[in-house]
């Protein structure tokens, strides 16, 4: 499967803007990581683009490793061709399927993931993960980070010198 494959299939079964952005962007973190690991950065952006494609469609509250998110999605991904280490790291994104994170992917890819879902809800409105041109549009402000506002930089200015 290729890029323009995946993203159509990201896209036929997601609507939310939000989890399109979020898989977009851990995508792009999954290709970075591939090349300071010095790994291909295909497989990496597949793992990365498609990792929740099935979320919205096939929810899994109960967490059953076999049904439902992500389980779902990996068996339509299997009959399309998707190689085993792809699938792997999908399956293991979900702390309750079961397959452990054993490659440099499934691990890159379960720390992305929550750290990109973290950034995206910094700019969250009343409907969800919005842009950032969108969020300055109504008003809403990023939360800001310990050491990061403008007294930190003062305080790392001091310290420099």
């Amino acid at each position: 499967m290729n890029r323009q494959e995946a993203l159509s299939l990201m896209q036929e079964h997601t609507q939310s803007a939000s989890l399109r952005q979020h898989m977009l962007a851990v995508e792009a973190a999954m290709r970075s990581y591939a090349g300071k690991f010095g790994e291909d950065p295909e497989p990496w952006g597949l793992v990365g683009l498609l990792h929740d494609f099935d979320y919205e469609k096939f929810p899994n509250p109960e967490h059953s490793p076999t049904d439902g998110h992500p389980a779902w999605g990996v068996n339509l991904l299997r009959s399309k061709g998707v190689a085993e280490p792809v699938l792997r790291a999908v399956l293991g994104h979900a702390t309750y399927s079961g397959v452990p994170r054993d490659t440099q992917m499934a691990k890159a890819l379960f720390a992305v993931d929550v750290r990109v879902g973290a950034s995206l809800k910094e700019f969250c409105g009343p409907r969800g993960a919005v842009g950032q041109e969108e969020a300055q549009r109504q008003g809403i402000r990023p939360r800001r980070q310990p050491g990061r506002g403008p007294s930190g930089r003062r305080r790392a200015r001091r310290a420099a010198r």
